[in-house]
């Protein structure tokens, strides 16, 4: 049998590479936080489109970017070009995907109620999915770059970094620089004239980060090339994509992940579109504190890369994810349940702000650690799956839990304003003016249904089965598998 290090291989330079493959991460990240952070409190304080209907245009903007996500994975598989399967579309996305992120923070003004609605709808959707055009098949390299158990997991933390770089770029440029207090807006992101340099700016920094991924990975990836010239194998129908697509929920481990995926995403989407709000109205946190958070974002990033180093080589990927998500789960309701006992200085102490800092960063440790986890598994799956049906389907496993991701991620940003639809907030609320018994109502409302849903997705990974020592003798099978076919011909 073959010894395992036979098989283990890596297309990239120790760090070059790994900067050129991570960077376009950047650009999603930005994106991603701005719309979370910003998007709902924007078209719904700012513009006055009602809370409901603008968490059901995000939501079904997401919806439509996940089901179009499976479909760009199998086809991104299945495609022979000179470009490879995975740069064409990579080149494709990056000048799309910055004007679309212009379009959507500056509708025009002379839309009513409904035109606000379809416009954020039909923008955020095409937003989305420009994006997701280029990030399911740069995530699916992994794979084809790295075969290695541990190395796969450092890899995606790379990922990950830099992916919280461009959320924390996002925040952190938005609070410190384009949604400052002033005298006629002392909460800086009511400013309705702060968006457009804001949009101007984000669209830079995600065609930026695209345009050096994209490039930077282009010479690494001609190894890869060359075995896909090399093949024999036609660009295959659509129709083989989706029975692709669907194949893909037969391997149990990846269900189990799918599960995690759906549970984690709808809470964390709701949690997400929700935290200006719970952090503006009910710890009464002004934009300048607002931007402490995205400052020590990186103290967070580190935390979780060492934390993920420390725990993934100990254990399986799956009991380190376990473990990280267990201490999320315990921190996130914390500080709350300190408030009601008592136990917290009043809002407006300084030792608040530090408290909600030092919780708030070891929280996020704790999720981006389960993230890189959970992702460098996706990974893993595709030489599980490999033995079975005899296809690479890298892009397929990354865009199928893609979309299980934003599919629920959508409805979680729909719950969201459905809540507070429910408690009833207020439109264009400033701090001071809303009721304390509504704003108690909007927390002790979605906080439980978060924590239950985390807890439920972490049971379901519990049961994943790729352990270690299953990959590895998985390389070896296919590696046996490819010397022996290599004797026939």
């Amino acid at each position: 049998m073959a010894n395992i290090t036979d098989t283990r291989h890596s297309l990239l330079p120790p760090v070059t590479g790994r900067l050129a493959y991570s960077v376009g991460t950047v650009g999603f990240g930005f994106f991603d936080a701005a719309t979370r952070a910003f998007l709902l409190l924007y078209y719904s304080q700012v513009l006055g489109l009602s809370a409901g209907l603008a968490g059901l245009a995000i939501g079904v903007s997401l919806l439509f970017d996940a089901v179009s996500d499976p479909i760009v994975g199998a086809i991104s598989d299945r495609t022979r070009s000179k470009l490879g399967r995975r740069h064409p579309y990579l080149f494709a996305a990056i000048i799309p995907a910055a004007l679309l992120f212009i379009c959507l923070w500056n509708p025009p003004s002379s839309l009513t109620e409904t035109g606000l609605f379809v416009y954020l709808l039909v923008c955020a959707a095409l937003s989305r999915m420009c994006l997701s055009i280029f990030e399911i098949p740069a995530a699916a390299m992994l794979p084809e770059i790295i075969s290695d158990y541990q190395e796969r997991t450092r890899l995606m933390g790379w990922r990950y970094a830099a992916q919280f770089l461009g959320g924390m770029t996002a925040t952190l440029g938005g609070f410190a620089i384009f949604f400052k207090a002033s005298a006629e807006h002392p909460n800086g992101v009511l400013n309705p004239e702060a968006y457009l340099p804001f949009s101007l700016f984000g669209a830079a920094v995600i065609a930026l980060s695209l345009g050096l991924c994209a490039f930077g990975t282009w010479p690494m990836m001609a190894q890869s090339r060359a075995v896909q010239a090399a093949s024999k194998a036609p660009n295959q129908t659509l129709k083989m994509a989706f029975r692709a697509v669907i194949e893909s929920f037969s391997n149990p481990s990846f269900r189990l992940l799918i599960v995690f995926s759906v549970l984690t995403s709808l809470a964390f989407g709701m949690s997400g579109a929700l935290a200006v709000y719970v952090n503006t109205f009910y710890w009464n946190l002004a934009s300048e504190q607002l931007k402490l958070f995205s400052l020590f974002s990186p103290v967070a990033i580190v935390l979780a890369m060492v934390l993920t180093h420390v725990i993934g080589k100990t254990f399986d990927k799956h009991v380190a994810a376990i473990g990280a998500s267990f201490g999320a789960i315990a921190l996130i309701p914390l500080p709350f349940a300190l408030r009601e006992m008592g136990l917290l200085p009043a809002n407006g102490d300084p030792n608040l702000m530090l408290i909600l800092l030092i919780t708030n960063t070891l929280d996020l440790a704790m999720i981006i650690s389960a993230t890189i986890l959970t992702s460098s598994m996706v990974a893993d799956i595709v030489e599980d799956s490999e033995i079975k049906t005899g296809r690479r389907d890298e892009g397929v496993f990354f865009s199928v839990r893609n979309f299980a991701k934003n599919a629920v991620g959508g409805a979680g940003v729909a719950s969201a304003g459905a809540i507070l639809s429910l408690v009833d907030f207020p439109k264009k609320a400033k701090p001071g003016e809303v009721p304390e018994a509504t704003i108690d109502l909007l927390v002790w409302t979605y906080l439980p249904i978060f924590i239950l849903l985390l807890i439920v997705g972490v049971l379901a990974l519990s049961r994943y089965q790729i352990s270690r020592s299953r990959h590895n003798e998985n390389l070896v099978t296919l590696e046996n598998t490819r010397q022996a076919g290599l004797q026939v011909e």
